[in-house]
C-alpha cells in the first residue's frame, strides 16, 4: 500500500511543479502572498504528514487496520492535494499575464 501512496504523491508533486513553473514571476509573488493558498497549502501538507505516520506506525506494529486507516488518510490527503493543485491553476488564470 504504501509504494502505491508513494507513487501518487510523486505524480502529485510533479504536476503541482509543472503546473508553478508555467506561472510568471508576478503570479509567484501573488502566490507567496495568498494566505488562503498558503492555508490550504499547509492543510494538504499536513494531511499527507499524517498518513505518513500512520503507515510508519502500522509497519511498526505490523498492523493490517492501521495500514487500511493509514491508505484512508492517504486518500484523503490526496483530495486535498488534488483540491490545491486546482486552486493554483484557477489562481494562474485569474491572475492577468505580465505585459513585455
Amino acid at each position: 500500500m504504501r509504494q502505491a501512496a508513494d507513487a501518487a504523491w510523486a505524480a502529485l508533486e510533479k504536476y503541482e511543479k509543472k503546473v508553478k513553473n508555467a506561472w510568471t514571476a508576478e503570479q509567484k509573488k501573488a502566490f507567496r502572498d495568498d494566505r488562503g493558498l498558503q492555508a490550504a497549502d499547509a492543510k494538504a501538507h499536513q494531511a499527507h504528514m499524517d498518513a505518513e505516520a500512520q503507515f510508519d506506525e502500522a509497519d511498526r506494529r505490523l498492523s493490517t487496520s492501521m495500514a487500511r486507516e493509514g491508505a484512508q488518510m492517504a486518500i484523503d490527503a490526496w483530495t486535498m492535494r488534488e483540491r490545491f493543485i486546482r486552486r493554483l491553476e484557477t489562481f494562474a488564470r485569474q491572475m492577468p499575464s505580465e505585459t513585455p
